[in-house]
C-alpha cells in the first residue's frame, strides 16, 4: 500500500478554511486522509 504523507502548514490549513487558490487542492488531501488514502500530519505548533 502506497500512503502519501500530507504535512501542511499554517498556510494550508487556512486554505482549507477560507477559499483562496489552492483550497480545492488541500480539501482533497483531506478528504483522502478521511478515507484512509493517505495520512495528514501537524506540527504541535499548528495546533490553535
Amino acid at each position: 500500500m502506497n500512503v502519501e504523507i500530507f504535512y501542511p502548514d499554517t498556510n494550508a490549513l487556512i486554505e482549507k478554511y477560507v477559499m483562496e487558490p489552492g483550497s480545492d487542492l488541500v480539501r482533497d488531501y483531506f478528504l483522502k486522509a478521511y478515507s484512509d488514502e493517505n495520512i495528514l500530519a501537524f506540527s504541535i505548533w499548528n495546533i490553535g
